[in-house]
């Protein structure tokens, strides 16, 4: 949409994983589903929030919950992880998403971060 980028108060901005972007000042941004022009699985999500935090989408590791998210992270050129919890889907069964890895928990998440 066309709602500007805030900062989010309260979230990390450091550390292994964090849940949102990071600006270039190092503040935490969140990307909602509206924040772009077409939503997942299209890639255009992905690539603002990569643009946002200076990153190529080569550098970045998506973690998802549905399908979708497998193929947005592919449609952008990112590396794509499967995240066992949340949402789901009913759609194939998770090890059938085509994802690089599948992690099982949110600690599985930092072992995947080169």
């Amino acid at each position: 949409g066309d709602r500007p980028q805030r900062p989010v108060e309260g979230l990390p901005t450091t550390g292994a994983v964090a849940p949102v972007v990071h600006d270039e000042e190092g503040h935490a941004l969140a990307q909602a589903g509206d924040s772009a022009s077409r939503p997942k699985p299209a890639p255009d999500p992905l690539l603002l929030a990569s643009a946002i935090a200076g990153a190529t989408p080569a550098q970045c590791l998506y973690i998802g919950d549905d399908l979708r998210d497998i193929h947005a992270a592919r449609a952008a050129g990112m590396g794509a992880v499967a995240a066992a919890w949340g949402y789901l889907g009913d759609d194939l069964p998770i090890e059938k998403w085509g994802a690089d890895a599948i992690a099982r928990s949110p600690a599985d998440i930092t072992g995947l971060l080169r």
